[in-house]
């Protein structure tokens, strides 16, 4: 029987949740288990019934539990988890996901065809370890910091500060997005595909084919993050 670091009775029923998570994660409950009951779980994080039902309302709408109505609450599947959490987040954050990568792809079409002008052999060497860092990781966590290292780079290659800064704070802006796409084998093969096409573009010294090259994996990158939302990529909310 798991059990849990006891939490404040002020404490979030966020902060709830996430506990739960981690416990989900480090594997204390396994695919298809059954959680313990609601009385049995409201005693070992010493919160109310309400504070939990609403951490359990969380985790079923970030795809990690399902409720079943007369069995109880059950653990789904990583790859369920991963395809609700998507759907969840971009349900959420659609024009947040839209705008960042439209605002990308007017900027970073560019910086790739003046890093294959300027970069030298010791950058292009870093962007490649990047890129063999994604398709050898399982570490979702390394994942994301390679693919943020390959953009970062590839703006240090431009040799202007103020590039480098805008890239930096745009990594940052799409934290949410990059989680929940790279979160699949799939997306970090498209993600590592679409950097090596730019990387064999800037290391021919090919400027036209490393923009094209950045701006294809862009809109890869865009179709593959709206891919399961409901709602038309090319909306915009009033």
């Amino acid at each position: 029987m798991s059990s849990y670091e006891p939490l404040g009775r002020q404490t979030r029923s966020t902060q709830v949740a996430q506990q739960l998570r981690r416990a989900i994660d480090a594997g204390q409950y396994q695919v298809e288990e059954r959680l313990p009951s609601e009385r049995l779980m409201c005693v070992q994080l010493g919160v109310s019934r309400m504070v939990l039902r609403e951490s359990l309302r969380e985790l079923v709408n970030a795809g990690y539990i399902d409720v079943r109505h007369g069995s109880g609450t059950y653990v789904r599947s990583r790859t369920e988890m991963q395809d609700q959490a998507l759907t969840h987040w971009l349900s959420s954050h659609h024009n947040h996901v839209v705008n960042l990568l439209e605002m990308r792809s007017l900027l970073e079409p560019g910086i790739a065809e003046l890093a294959a002008k300027r970069a030298e052999p010791l950058g292009i060497q870093a962007l490649q370890q990047t890129i063999d860092l994604m398709r050898e990781s399982i570490d979702i966590e390394e994942i994301i910091k390679a693919d943020e290292m390959f953009h970062s780079t590839l703006a240090k290659l431009t040799c202007n500060s103020v590039v480098v800064q805008l890239i930096d704070h745009t990594m940052q802006a799409m934290g949410g997005e990059r989680e929940v796409t790279l979160a699949s084998p799939e997306g970090v093969i498209v993600a590592a595909d679409g950097h090596q096409k730019v990387l064999d573009a800037i290391r021919a010294g090919n400027a036209i084919a490393a923009s094209e090259a950045m701006r294809h994996h862009l809109e890869e990158a865009r179709n593959y993050a709206m891919r399961d939302s409901a709602t038309d990529p090319n909306r915009r909310d009033s």
